[in-house]
Formats: C-alpha cells, structure tokens, sequence
C-alpha cells in the first residue's frame, strides 16, 4: 500500500513525518507547495513486501537454469536489507508503533 500526502496538506507543509519516515522518502523544498513521499524509496510494513518480491525473482532466476542478472538483484536485495535493518533498529515512534 502507498502512502500519499493530500491536497489539505498543501501550504502547510508539517515535517512531523520526516522525523518518523523509517527510509527518508518524504521530500520538497522551500519552493513545493506540499511535502511529496517518493513511491521508489517509500517502504510498506517495513519493507518485507519489497524483499519478499526480490527473493522471489532471484530464486525464479535461479529455477529458469541461468543467473544472469543475479548480482544486479542481489545488489538490490542488500540495499533492501539494509534498509529493513535500519526501520527494525530504528526507535519506536509514539502513537505509530502502539
């Protein structure tokens, strides 16, 4: 599921959740009317989602008989990883995470 920042937040531009974002994905500048969540980098239960689907490309990958293209997803995987890693260490956000 995607998160979207409404037309009622436009002019008002609260940065409440950027402090809470687990991946840094809420953006825009003096200029924007409104913050804007980038869909590329936002993450859904964590990002468990986005690593399931990886693994499961790599291991189809790995079913068709060819591994070509396997670094370029494992590359992703890390990055996926890592990203997980850091919302899992990151501390609970009150009223979030109840």
């Amino acid at each position: 599921m995607a998160y979207v920042i409404t037309a009622a937040c436009t002019g008002v531009k609260a940065t409440s959740c950027v402090d809470v974002c687990p991946v840094d994905c809420i953006h825009g500048t003096d200029d924007d009317p409104r913050l804007s969540i980038d869909p590329d980098e936002c993450i859904d239960s964590l990002g468990a989602g986005r690593v399931e689907a990886l693994c499961a490309e790599l291991e189809a990958l790995g079913q068709s008989g060819t591994m070509a293209g396997a670094a370029d997803l494992g590359d992703a995987l890390a990055v996926e990883l890592a990203r997980l890693e850091a919302a899992l260490a990151a501390p609970a956000r009150p009223g979030v995470d109840d």
